[in-house]
């Protein structure tokens, strides 16, 4: 979807970017947490060893949002603390 727009929108000026979140320690990973079993094997997927804060994403956002990324378009930042990188 962000590529299909950043093409759309690119001869009207706008640059399509998107944050792709791992497991972030929020609300909605509360339940996660009440299944002991559960909450293991998600920790164990994440090659960082913790779950995500809220701040990690902040970094991503501000670099989208900032001319830094004024050549940017169509692109994925992926903060899921390792987890697609396989390693």
């Amino acid at each position: 979807m962000t590529r299909a727009l950043a093409i759309e929108w690119i001869s009207s000026g706008y640059r399509v970017n998107s944050i792709c979140p791992g497991f972030i320690d929020t609300d909605m990973t509360e339940m996660i947490k009440e299944k002991p079993d559960v909450l293991e094997q998600m920790m164990n997927s994440i090659p960082m060893g913790r779950l995500g804060k809220p701040d990690d994403l902040v970094g991503a956002a501000i670099f989208f949002a900032s001319d830094a990324s004024a050549y940017v378009t169509g692109q994925t930042i992926v903060v899921d603390g390792g987890i697609t990188a396989g390693l």
